[in-house]
Parts: C-alpha cells; sequence; structure tokens
C-alpha cells in the first residue's frame, strides 16, 4: 500500500530545462532559445479524466515587443519499471534559425528538418 502521492523524480540539466519522472511516465521540457526557465505547474484536479492529477512541465519568461520566434522541445514517455528517464531524452534537438534565407532547422537523433519560415503564414 501506498503512504501518499508519489512525487516525480526531477532534474533540472539547465535553468530553460526540466525533466519530471514517475515510475510509470516522464515528460519534460527543453527552451531552444535561452533565456525561460523551467517550471511545473500544479493544475486543478481532474484536468485529466484518465489521471486526476497531473504536472504539466512549461517556461517562463519575459518577451520583448515585436515579432519573436520562440521554440522549445518536449517530451513525454511510458516508462517501465525500474526506467532511467534521463536515457528517454539524452540529448534534446537542436534549433537554428538563418534570418537572411528565412530557414529555420531542428535537428534530432541525426535527423535535420527545415522550414521556410516564409512559406508558413508569414512567420517573421
Amino acid at each position: 500500500s501506498q503512504n501518499g502521492p508519489v512525487k516525480p523524480q526531477i532534474s533540472r540539466p539547465c535553468g530553460g530545462a526540466l525533466f519530471a519522472a514517475f515510475p510509470w511516465a516522464c515528460g519534460g521540457i527543453f527552451d531552444l532559445m535561452g533565456g525561460r526557465s523551467a517550471e511545473l505547474h500544479k493544475p486543478e484536479p481532474n484536468l485529466n479524466i484518465l489521471y486526476p492529477r497531473v504536472l504539466i512541465p512549461l517556461l517562463k519568461g519575459k518577451i520583448g515587443k515585436g515579432k519573436k520566434i520562440l521554440a522549445c522541445a518536449v517530451i513525454a514517455a511510458r516508462l517501465g519499471e525500474g526506467a532511467d528517464f534521463a536515457a528517454e531524452w539524452k540529448e534534446p534537438p537542436k534549433f537554428s534559425c538563418d534570418p537572411e534565407s528565412g530557414m529555420l532547422a531542428i535537428e534530432s537523433k541525426g535527423v535535420r528538418i527545415f522550414i521556410d519560415r516564409r512559406s508558413h503564414g508569414g512567420l517573421q
């Protein structure tokens, strides 16, 4: 029998990253642009119909006036008994932006994806 709620194992590899793991699942967030801090939000009970108590990783920071690009990587995974949640995401994705060409690039696990900002609804 359990003596109360299970507390997650929390890892903060840097100010803009946070990973939380329960024995059954993990989740995390990583700020790809820098400048924001990561934290866990505990919403009101019953946000999720299957799990009445959830924690949501989020990023907080100040954003100045003008057009900005914000990028983050998010992970969520089910884990087996005794799994090492840090192994689920050894290296977060990398993000780059070329202002001259308008190209964004996301690279993860050896795969690189390019996005042309000009062809996606005028994203500047």
